[in-house]
């Protein structure tokens, strides 16, 4: 752990390895990050442009891999600057751990601990600079003493496929509903609601005739599903908001905590990806509140899975 203490520090450029990685197939170009927000992966040159880590308070960016783990889907990035501290130099490394939804949409976790001197609550390791050292391994750097949980994945959303990357949403959500929201400390919509996730089963569609209050940081109030996680017996679902995203008010994507208990279900939301312990029924610190929805009618998805 490295303590930060006000002292002035400035960001030295480093001569990266080109091509020292092999990433997956189809990603080059430009993509949507759940984490890093808007980013442009260089197969080529085994880059990422977009990726900002603000350590003691210096942005680092853009990342190089420097390693990778086939077997285990690993990939090992080294920021392109160094980070000068007290007349030393500190390298900024990020690990992720991959697995493809679709052809144009992946999972990813960052493996490693929360470090405290980066902005964010971001997962990475800061380590002294070693000029002797020129070869980094994943089973070095790809650990944490506390990892990420199952709730704590990002997904990567290639741009201009965003129609090809929707998945079902949750069983508990196909249906019908009428919502309360709760920003923290007062509720809205009630009766005068509606949330329809039929009959696409992917999309989720919020009726601002009925209820203007913003739903799942979506202007337009339609978000569609692109990956659910299950952890005892919450859903961690990802929307995509292909709409308006000023990424102030409106962000391109938000991490849905789901549980069902009869015909009420509880979701809470979070801007970006889902935070660590997340929760259906609090709000989360970068969340809007939580919603507590009671489905409309029982049959209104059903019959359309059984004559589609």
């Amino acid at each position: 752990m490295f303590m930060f203490i006000g002292w002035s520090l400035c960001l030295i450029s480093i001569h990266s390895v080109d091509g020292a990685c092999s990433f997956p197939p189809l990603w080059e170009g430009e993509w949507y990050d759940s984490l890093h927000g808007d980013i442009t992966l260089n197969a080529t040159m085994s880059t990422v442009a977009g990726w900002v880590y603000d350590a003691y308070n210096q942005p680092v960016t853009p990342f190089t891999c420097v390693s990778e783990n086939s077997t285990s889907n690993q990939l090992l990035f080294i920021g392109d600057q160094q980070i000068n501290l007290f007349s030393s130099t500190f390298n900024v490394f990020v690990c992720i751990q991959w697995r493809k939804i679709t052809d144009y949409s992946y999972l990813f976790y960052v493996i490693g601990d929360v470090e405290p001197n980066i902005n964010g609550n971001r997962r990475a390791k800061v380590e002294l600079n070693d000029p002797s050292k020129t070869i980094f391994s994943t089973a070095d750097y790809c650990k944490a003493t506390i990892g990420p949980g199952v709730e704590e994945y990002n997904v990567l959303v290639k741009k201009g496929f965003e129609s090809s990357v929707v998945q079902w949403c949750p069983t508990s959500l196909l249906g019908r509903f009428t919502y309360v929201h709760n920003d923290g400390a007062t509720s809205s919509c009630a009766s005068s609601s509606e949330l329809h996730v039929c009959p696409t089963w992917t999309r989720m569609t919020f009726d601002y005739t009925k209820c203007a209050t913003k739903q799942a940081f979506s202007n337009e109030g339609v978000v569609d599903c692109i990956e659910t996680i299950e952890k005892d017996g919450t859903y961690f679902t990802t929307v995509f908001n292909n709409g308006s995203a000023d990424n102030a008010n409106f962000y391109r994507f938000s991490c849905l905590a789901v549980s069902v208990s009869g015909n009420v279900v509880y979701i809470s939301d979070s801007k970006g990806s889902c935070q660590a312990n997340q929760t259906s029924t609090s709000k989360q610190n970068d969340g809007s509140g939580t919603l507590v929805l009671t489905k409309q009618g029982k049959l209104f998805c059903y019959w359309h899975l059984l004559f589609f």
